[in-house]
């Protein structure tokens, strides 16, 4: 399901992770690292509680709109108790990182998409300065 325009916005206002980019998250290989507690409260508290006890113990596939290029891609999300985080991995460096030529810097925004019990919406919010890709 694609999301209708202005939906950015929309997402925006309502609570939308905000991520800056650093050299680690691009070169770590397969997966990016998202913070406890802001995926707590703008993500999995609007999600089904038997798909989020899952994370905890398995990758759930989940599937990522990119409102910058109106495509959907999927990557897995997972609760890693030992490290007390919660990651995007599997084809995130893939679908994210090298199709839309992420840069250390560049600041991103991800948010659950509203009705769903485990899908995500993903866009480019701010380019570094040495980025000029869209």
């Amino acid at each position: 399901m694609l999301l209708m325009e202005g939906t950015r916005n929309n997402l925006a206002a309502a609570g939308m992770i905000k991520i800056k980019l650093t050299t680690d998250d691009i070169g770590k290989g397969f997966y990016i690292e998202l913070n406890k507690s802001d995926v707590e409260e703008h993500v999995v508290k609007h999600w089904n509680p038997t798909v989020v006890k899952r994370a905890t113990i398995d990758d759930i596939k989940v599937s990522m709109q990119d409102l910058d290029t109106n495509s959907e891609h999927e990557v897995n999300f997972r609760y890693y108790k030992h490290v007390g985080s919660y990651f995007l991995q599997g084809l995130w460096h893939r679908n994210f990182v090298d199709r839309r030529k992420l840069m250390a810097g560049d600041e991103i925004g991800i948010a659950c998409i509203p009705g769903s019990s485990h899908s995500l919406c993903f866009c480019v919010l701010k380019r570094s300065g040495g980025n000029n890709n869209k």
